[in-house]
Order: C-alpha cells, then sequence, then structure tokens
C-alpha cells in the first residue's frame, strides 16, 4: 500500500497540528490503565511442526519462536503443535485432508489452559482488584480462521481482550 493524497493540508488543519501532537504525547503518558495485566499467548504451531521434534534444518518455526520470546518475557501461555503431529493431533490422514478434529482439540486445549492460567491470576491476593477486564490473550497461528472459529466465541464470552496474529 502507497501513500495516498486527499488533499492539502490547510492553514486550518495546520495550526491543529501542535494541540493534536501534545494530546497523543499526553495519552502515551499515562500508564496503564490498571495496575492488573494478564496476557496468556496461545501459540499454535502449523502442520507437521512440532517445536520439540525439530526437521533435519534445525530451525524453529515462527509460531515457536514467538512463544519461546514471550517465555523470556514472562508472559503466560502455551505452546500447541501442529496437525500431523501424532496423537490427539493426527497422522497423516489429519495433516492432509481431515484437520478438523485435531484443531479443535488444540482450540478446546487453549481455551482451557486460558481459564486455568486467568483463574489463577485472578485468584491471587496481589490482584484482588482484578476483573475479567484485566485479562487479555493473544493467539499466534498459522490456520488463523479455522482457530479463530473455534476459539473466538468462548474467549469473548469470558470479558477477555484477545489479538490475534496470522503468520
Amino acid at each position: 500500500m502507497g501513500t495516498v493524497t486527499i488533499g492539502p493540508l490547510s492553514d486550518d488543519r495546520r495550526a491543529l497540528l501542535p494541540d493534536q501532537k501534545a494530546a497523543i504525547t499526553a495519552a502515551g503518558n499515562h500508564g496503564p490503565a490498571t495496575t492488573y495485566k494478564f496476557t496468556f499467548l496461545a501459540a499454535f504451531d502449523g502442520t507437521n511442526n512440532n517445536k520439540d521434534n525439530l526437521p533435519p534444518s534445525g530451525f524453529q518455526t515462527n509460531a515457536a519462536n514467538i512463544f519461546t520470546q514471550a517465555k523470556v518475557a514472562s508472559i503466560e501461555g502455551q505452546y500447541y503443535r501442529g496437525v500431523g503431529t501424532g496423537g490427539e493431533m493426527g497422522g497423516f490422514i489429519a495433516a492432509g485432508v481431515a484437520p478438523s478434529g485435531p484443531v479443535r482439540v488444540a482450540a478446546e486445549k487453549a481455551y482451557s489452559d486460558f481459564v486455568r492460567a486467568a483463574s489463577d491470576f485472578l485468584s491471587r491476593p496481589e490482584n484482588a482488584g482484578a476483573t475479567a477486564a484485566d485479562l487479555s490473550a493473544a493467539v499466534v497461528t498459522v490456520a488463523a480462521v479455522a482457530l479463530l472459529a473455534l476459539c473466538l466465541p468462548k474467549w469473548l464470552t469470558t470479558g477477555a481482550w484477545w489479538i490475534a496474529a496470522a503468520l
């Protein structure tokens, strides 16, 4: 996407710029809206990807790297291996033509993990004033549409904020 020019900046509009700049700067200096903050990262890996069973290249996927960085930053969360990696995530058939079951398993597990971690956060004495509005969930996935279709309705009913990033 390139630059879009709507029209010349009038003198009246130009006169408003210092006030707009000051308002934006002031808004950024107020700090967080609450002293209670909880974020849960659900990192869903792609088909046949498992951070604990690397391919011969030895390279981690973006979802695995983001999860690792979140852990270093002390962000609560969980990594979910990709469809086709065996067990509840299915094998060859799930990876190719029938991913719905394993995707549902991963989404349900992520929701359960989020509820557990959020409940633990809310039950701590130091977070006595925290509410559902202080909770957020970040979803990182290569299959954003399918996972969000399964996760979003439940996560919205918790009152939590969420962010989704498709890789």
